[in-house]
């Protein structure tokens, strides 16, 4: 999802959710999988501190620095 389809996803669920739950993947580019376009990575720079600035507020859970973050809100 690119950067200001998941702003605008997050920012409608705000307003509905009581928690939310987000996991990404850092650094990881990918295209089509399986003839899936939905599969593709739009935001392969994703790292911890690049997710920490597009998505304000959002706390890691769990996560490794170097392959993948779980986030709450």
């Amino acid at each position: 999802m690119s950067v200001e389809d998941a702003q605008a996803v997050l920012a409608k669920a705000e307003k509905h959710a009581k928690h939310i739950l987000i996991g990404v993947p850092y650094l990881q580019p990918q295209d089509d999988l399986y003839g899936n376009e939905a599969e593709r990575h739009l935001q392969p720079d994703l790292t911890h501190r690049v997710f920490k600035e597009r998505y304000p507020g959002y706390k890691l859970l769990i996560g490794r620095f170097d392959y993948y973050g779980y986030y709450y809100k």
